[in-house]
């Protein structure tokens, strides 16, 4: 069996990238980084324990947030977007700009990041091998610093008999900063790696000659994240389409008196989901915990939500972004009924992001 090749903590970083995933291709920028600074990166960067991570299987697929990719699966949608942004590093490092300022990174009008992510680049010889690997992380708008004030304490030498030896501090220096960001050190995304073997013309099979074998592969720490990343979104969709199938096998209740869902053509429910991000991030990462807000609720409190929801049709019609036709039905006994037109109430109420304006008695639902 293949077997992952994992990044160690103590792996020397040998460049930094920011990049964004866009339907065919990648946006991407080089960070300029000296060698000191990349040697601490490499030295701080934490990875998740690895070792209690379990091989991807889709058949047997459940809502867990980590799994391992191996060289068998190398047709998988995340070994080929992993390999494409692999490819795209090396094959156009020289020609891939360096990020110069903050506006290349931050769009102040728009206050987003241009870019969602940050690829650490390692790349190594061992014998007859050559491996390349990328470890990624999620890049956030709280990772920020714009004018910021931060305390710097100096360390100095014991030699320094200015300075106290047994604080080793020489002063507090005042660090003004007014556009920067954290890079990541923890919480990473994904680790991918790919080696080309030298087989020095050693027959396979076949009985052809064969100089050199590829080998990838790849771990996802946070299944959800990597899809947003990579703009692709199997994993998720599988999670929704288990969350449903845990409904209709009555593993997953709702409400603190445990009622059922009954739902109605449960293909076109997924498609429906399927179809608009939000609401595919709302099922894929529902878990049916009784922590959950929706079942801390009675059924006699889910009833007059739903009642509220219809009268508000009634009594603002012109204002409402919805009708009598997307609000869930409570069956006879008691199951709550979901369809392909109630998808998004239904999912507003898994999140209990079902808003009334208290002023105006405005009823806003998110995915409408």
């Amino acid at each position: 069996m293949d077997k992952v090749e994992e990044i160690e903590e103590t792996k020397q970083i040998d460049k930094v990238f920011v990049f964004r995933t866009n339907q065919s291709n990648f946006d991407v920028s080089k960070l300029d980084i000296d060698d000191d600074g990349l040697k601490s990166l490499s030295q701080r960067t934490e990875f998740p324990d690895s070792n209690r991570v379990k091989l991807l299987n889709m058949e047997e697929l459940e809502n867990r947030k980590s799994y391992k990719l191996l060289n068998n699966q190398r047709d998988s949608y995340q070994l080929k977007k992993l390999r494409d942004l692999m490819n795209t590093l090396i094959e156009t490092d020289e020609s891939i700009e360096l990020l110069k300022k903050f506006s290349d990174l931050y769009d102040q009008t728009q206050k987003e990041l241009k870019y969602n992510a940050v690829a650490y680049f390692y790349h190594s010889h061992h014998n007859n091998s050559e491996q390349f690997q990328l470890s990624i992380f999620n890049l956030k708008k709280s990772q920020i610093l714009s004018n910021k004030e931060l305390l710097m304490f100096n360390k100095i030498k014991i030699a320094d008999t200015q300075i106290d030896p047994v604080t080793g501090v020489r002063e507090i220096e005042l660090l003004s900063i007014d556009d920067g960001i954290n890079l990541p050190e923890s919480d990473c995304v994904s680790t991918f790696s790919l080696k080309n073997i030298d087989n020095q013309g050693a027959n396979t099979e076949s009985g052809e000659m064969e100089t050199e074998k590829e080998v990838v592969s790849g771990t996802i720490f946070d299944a959800i994240k990597f899809d947003d990343l990579f703009n692709d979104f199997g994993i998720k969709r599988k999670y929704a389409d288990n969350v449903l199938k845990k409904f209709q096998k009555k593993k997953f209740k709702l409400t603190a008196d445990e009622i059922n869902v009954q739902i109605e053509n449960s293909e076109k429910v997924l498609s429906n989901i399927s179809d608009n991000t939000k609401l595919l991030d709302a099922f894929a990462n529902f878990r049916g915990s009784a922590r959950s807000t929706i079942n801390k609720v009675s059924l006699v409190e889910l009833k007059a939500v739903l009642v509220t929801l219809k009268k508000y049709i009634t009594n603002d019609a012109e204002s409402t972004t919805y009708t009598a036709i997307n609000v869930p039905e409570m069956s006879d006994d008691d199951k709550i009924i979901l369809t392909e037109h109630s998808v998004a109430i239904f999912a507003a109420l898994l999140e209990n992001k079902v808003i009334e304006r208290l002023l105006t008695h405005e009823i806003n639902i998110p995915y409408l």
